[in-house]
């Protein structure tokens, strides 16, 4: 009895004492062969744990009682000279060197077949790399296919794991790879390189669907933001580029505030700003003797900055200026020029005498006084020659007015001059008057009837 107990606690430990194996994927007993398809005699392979330079016994054959050398010298065939078991649940590295002791490859986050215990690791080792500069390094051979552009690598160097995706792959000679990196930088201790497991290039991760992508707020999960595609056109991918800034986005169904934005349009542009409701939409803001205001509308050298139009033909207004002072005078437009807004003229309410003022520009502190003004007793005449009765085309109404040019070759201050075509075209620049020009001269011209009326009658 004492005889068969002992006997079975033996049979426990030597059971115990052989490990779980599973075959090479190659077989337990592979062949290695160089570039020329010849053996690769005296040869090395070398295992470690996957992922580090930690020795890892393998077995010589499936009951996993006997270890391997570590490393392996290859025979005249090229094989191992005992067949090659790997222990169930770990991961390998595989190092094969040449006769000489150069490294061939390294294959990393190796299982046995069929061991169903092992881990799959998302890196996979590639070849040994050599380093070029902080974003680059060579691989032997074309490796362009395995390291293509956008798909993700994990390199170790002296200065510690450095992750990255590829920019630009091309083989010449050798390989060279151009990386973007995460953070940090290759450097010269750059030893080894693994590639992601999902490739760039029609990967196994299917397009995310717009139904089913959602994005989570990080502090309550219940809210969630979600994309519709459904306006896009068939077989049409838009690009949304993201300004190099921290911003809101501004959306069309809310009421929502926008502050210190500029915005620069290009091109042609319909309803940048438009009234899509018979109350219209109101904005806020003030104007600052800059020149700035709520909204900056800038034109180029040959065209304007903006165009107010009623498009329904109705009796509306096409805009309205509210200046809400209930105690001051209400100033409602600023004209200037120069490229830091200097005023040149104003429109505004006259609170005391209740009109409104059409103000141009008459500061002192812009004049020099040269002394009296010069009277010229034959300007109205001259003026006068321009007033004609005229029929306005279009309308038919007739009346005694100016005509601009005419009146240009008498007292040009007074006219805005426009462009000289035969007729007015779309793209014409028009003549215009300005009867406040002639207000001065017109005063001028009372003061002398004046002073001749007086002379009349002192001599009578």
């Amino acid at each position: 009895m004492l005889k068969r107990l002992l006997f079975a606690v033996l049979m426990a430990f030597a059971c115990a004492a052989q490990a779980v194996v599973y075959s090479l994927p190659w077989g337990p007993k592979p062949q290695f062969v160089d570039t020329n398809g010849a053996p690769m005699s005296s040869g090395t392979l070398t295992f470690y744990a996957a992922g580090t330079t930690t020795p890892q016994n393998t077995y010589t054959d499936s009951t996993g009682s006997t270890a391997n050398s570590n490393p392996m010298t290859l025979n005249s065939r090229g094989e191992p000279a005992n067949e090659i078991w790997l222990t169930g649940g770990v991961s390998y590295k595989m190092v094969l060197k040449d006769s000489g002791g150069s490294t061939i490859w390294t294959v990393d986050n190796i299982a046995g077949v069929n061991d169903t215990t092992g881990s799959q690791d998302q890196w996979v080792a590639g070849p040994t790399p050599t380093f070029v500069s902080a974003t680059s390094f060579t691989l032997a051979g074309d490796q362009t296919a395995t390291f293509h552009v956008g798909r993700r690598l994990k390199t170790t160097n002296s200065g510690g794991t450095i992750y990255s995706r590829i920019s630009a792959s091309v083989f010449g000679a050798s390989t060279t790879v151009t990386v973007v990196n995460d953070s940090g930088s290759l450097d010269s201790g750059l030893s080894a390189v693994s590639y992601a497991l999902l490739s760039a290039v029609n990967p196994s991760v299917p397009v995310q669907r717009d139904d089913t992508f959602r994005v989570a707020d990080d502090s309550d999960p219940t809210k969630l933001l979600a994309f519709q595609l459904s306006s896009v056109s068939t077989s049409t991918t838009r690009t949304w580029t993201v300004p190099d800034l921290s911003s809101t986005f501004v959306g069309t169904d809310a009421t929502q505030t926008i502050s210190n934005k500029t915005y620069t349009f290009s091109g042609t542009h319909t309803g940048a700003f438009v009234n899509s409701t018979a109350s219209g939409h109101s904005l806020g803001g003030a104007y600052d003797s800059t020149g700035s205001g709520v909204i900056s509308l800038i034109g180029g050298a040959t065209t304007g900055a903006a165009l107010l139009k009623n498009s329904a033909g109705s009796a509306a207004n096409v805009g309205s200026i509210w200046n809400a002072a209930t105690s001051t005078d209400n100033k409602f437009l600023s004209f200037g020029t120069e490229g830091s807004f200097t005023e040149r003229g104003t429109i505004d309410y006259n609170r005391g005498g209740t009109a409104v003022r059409y103000n141009t520009t008459s500061d002192a502190r812009l004049k020099i006084k040269n002394g009296p003004a010069r009277y010229d007793p034959n300007w109205i005449e001259r003026v006068a020659s321009s007033i004609h009765d005229v029929t306005w085309k279009g309308t038919g109404y007739r009346t005694d007015t100016f005509v601009a040019q005419d009146l240009y070759r008498a007292e040009p201050d007074a006219v805005k001059r426009g462009d000289d075509s035969a007729e007015i075209g779309a793209d014409s620049e028009i003549w215009g008057v300005d009867p406040s020009k002639l207000v001065a001269r017109l005063i001028l011209e009372v003061q002398a009837l004046r002073r001749r009326v007086a002379d009349l009658e002192e001599k009578r």
